[in-house]
């Protein structure tokens, strides 16, 4: 890097590399994985509590595991938030998982089309 740059280009590009080194190594390292259990009522009501906590996972920048074996009931607005998180981790290459689907969740998933999103197999339901 030249010396004439600002040194705000060099703090930015330093951080850059930074923030991407953080997230290989959070990749590297499987045991570094957060653990997060999906409430049992999935319904609208659960949405903006469900949004907030899937925020400050992502917001940790460590690969995670979603459990949902203790759903029983699923809105479409609490799959939808579901989606934009696995979405946004995979495009942040930061490993999520959703793992144990309950049948409920299956079902949900399968029947608006989205099981490929969550990688369940068609005999997961």
């Amino acid at each position: 890097m030249k010396k004439d740059q600002p040194k705000t280009e060099k703090r930015k590009r330093r951080g850059q590399r930074s923030a991407a080194g953080n997230s290989a190594g959070a990749r590297a390292n499987a045991s570094a994985a957060v653990g997060f259990a999906l409430p049992r009522d999935l319904d609208m009501r659960a949405a903006r509590p469900l949004k907030h906590s899937l925020d400050a996972l992502y917001a940790a920048r460590r690969p995670c595991v979603i459990d949902a074996a203790g759903v029983s009931a699923v809105s479409t607005g609490s799959v939808q938030i579901l989606v934009a998180f696995f979405r946004a981790m995979t495009a942040a290459a930061i490993g999520v998982t959703l793992a144990r689907p309950s049948p409920a969740m299956s079902e949900a998933l399968h029947r608006l089309g989205l099981a490929a999103i969550f990688e369940l197999s068609p005999t997961e339901r």
